[in-house]
């Protein structure tokens, strides 16, 4: 789902003649943190490859994405951080009730098609995903629960995190894509005034 969103804030922006260039431009604070994140994530599977052992293997995963939250809130003041910010705490609120893994409802999983993937979570194969049935009411608000429609070309279960992160990410994108066009057309505006004013 994050593909899709990063591909329709792309379009939007180009709608409203952003540039592309504005975004890889753009500036965020706290980006070293990334690496970290990123070393975290692949802890467990570091211990795979290299065949060493990892006391509690689900929380390198989800420390992973609470240093990604360091990093919203550095960039709090953007536009759709808010959102992605919101979603990030709902995913960690659901993780942390869950053993720092994210609940999947294996029988709405397996209805929309994703049955290897249910299985793999099922047998424990899949370390930061957790099969729950619905009976906790957290589990059906914050957990992976909401099934896109079936006319949509891939299979999706998500959770209302995720969809709140998708919405943060098209705002964030399209956003940053036309800000800086926008800013230098304001700068232009101003000049243009105060030219005519010394006239």
């Amino acid at each position: 789902m994050y593909l899709e969103a990063i591909l329709l804030g792309l379009f939007i922006g180009f709608i409203r003649n952003g540039s592309l260039q504005n975004f890889i431009n753009a500036k965020f604070k706290g980006w070293f943190f990334m690496p970290i994140a990123f070393v975290l994530f692949l802890m467990p599977y570091f211990s795979m490859i290299f065949d060493f052992h990892l006391s509690n293997e689900n929380l390198y995963p989800f420390l992973a994405i609470v240093v990604c939250t360091l990093i919203l809130l550095m960039n709090f003041e953007k536009r759709g951080m808010k959102l992605i910010l919101l979603g990030t705490l709902f995913n960690i609120l659901i993780m942390g009730v869950n053993h720092f893994q994210m609940p999947i409802v294996y029988s709405q999983a397996t209805a929309v098609g994703l049955d290897t993937f249910s299985n793999s979570v099922n047998q424990g194969d899949i370390i930061n995903y957790i099969a729950v049935s619905s009976e906790s009411i957290l589990n059906v608000i914050f957990g992976k629960h909401v099934l896109l429609p079936e006319s949509y070309p891939l299979n999706r279960i998500l959770s209302l995190g995720d969809i709140l992160i998708s919405l943060g990410i098209v705002l964030l994108i399209q956003e940053e894509m036309h800000y800086h066009v926008s800013k230098l057309r304001g700068t232009m505006v101003n000049f243009s005034y105060k030219s005519r004013k010394r006239r």
